[in-house]
C-alpha cells in the first residue's frame, strides 16, 4: 500500500512539471538592429565602394604544435610533448610562444621517447606550458 502511494506521488510530481498551458511565447526582434550580410555579399570598403567580390576561402592549418613539459635552465634544453605519431624532424628549428607572443627558439635533437622529444634552447626563454610550433 505504501509503495502505491509513493509511486502515485512521484507520478504526480513528475507529471505536474510537464503540464502547462501549451502556448509558446516568442519575443520580437527589435527593428533597426543593423544590416545582416551573407557570406556571398561583398563588403563595402572605406568610402562606400565595393572592392571585393570574391568569396572567402578558409583552408585548415595542419601545423605541428607541441607543448613544453619541462625546462632545464642549467642545460638550456626543453622536453616537448607532441601528439602521438607526429614528431618533428631532427635538427629542425621551432619557435616557442607564450600567450601568442614569440618568446624563444629551439632546435630539435635526437633524444626522444614515445611522444616526448628533447630540444636545445637556441634563443630566448622557456617555461612549462609554452607552445612550440614551426612558425
Amino acid at each position: 500500500m505504501r509503495t502505491w502511494i509513493v509511486l502515485l506521488l512521484v507520478g504526480v510530481i513528475l507529471g505536474g512539471g510537464c503540464a502547462g498551458n501549451g502556448t509558446a511565447t516568442f519575443e520580437t526582434v527589435p527593428a533597426n538592429t543593423g544590416a545582416v550580410q551573407s557570406d556571398k555579399t561583398p563588403l563595402p570598403a572605406e568610402g562606400g565602394a565595393i572592392t571585393n567580390t570574391a568569396e572567402l576561402i578558409i583552408t585548415p592549418d595542419h601545423m605541428l604544435v607541441g607543448r613544453v613539459v619541462a625546462y632545464n635552465e642549467a642545460g638550456r634544453f626543453v622536453v616537448l610533448d607532441f601528439p602521438l605519431g607526429e614528431l618533428p624532424a631532427v635538427e629542425r628549428r621551432m619557435f616557442l610562444y607564450r600567450a601568442g607572443l614569440k618568446v624563444g627558439e629551439v632546435r630539435i635533437n635526437s633524444w626522444q621517447r614515445e611522444h616526448f622529444i628533447v630540444a636545445d634552447l637556441v634563443a630566448g626563454e622557456a617555461r612549462q606550458g609554452d607552445q612550440v610550433r614551426a612558425r
